[in-house]
C-alpha cells in the first residue's frame, strides 16, 4: 500500500540529502540544457540569502523510510528528458 497514515497531510522534503551550490545547480541545468547563455549575475533580493542548499529528509526517512537511490545531477539529467519528451503536452496544458 502506498498510504503511510502518519505521514497525511504532512510537509516532506524529498531530495539526495547532500548539500548543493546554488551556482554549482545552474551551471549543471545549463550544462544539461545545452543552454550556451551561461548564468547572469544580477543583484540580491532582500529575501534571496541562499548561497547553497541541503533537503532535509530526515522527516522523510522517520516517518516513510526514504533513502535517496539517484544522484542530483543523474536525477536533474532525467527531469530534463521527461520535459523535453513531454514538451507539448506541457505547452497545450499551459495554454489559456
Amino acid at each position: 500500500m502506498g498510504i503511510k497514515e502518519e505521514a497525511v497531510g504532512e510537509a516532506i522534503n524529498l531530495g539526495s540529502g547532500k548539500e548543493h551550490g546554488v551556482i554549482d545547480m545552474a551551471h549543471k541545468v545549463n550544462d544539461i540544457a545545452g543552454n550556451e547563455a551561461g548564468v547572469l549575475y544580477v543583484e540580491r533580493r532582500d529575501w534571496d540569502v541562499k548561497h547553497r542548499l541541503l533537503s532535509s529528509i530526515e522527516k522523510a526517512k522517520r516517518l516513510l523510510g526514504y533513502k535517496p537511490q539517484m544522484e542530483f545531477e543523474v536525477g536533474l539529467k532525467k527531469v530534463h528528458e521527461w520535459f523535453t519528451e513531454n514538451r507539448e503536452n506541457i505547452e497545450k496544458s499551459a495554454e489559456f
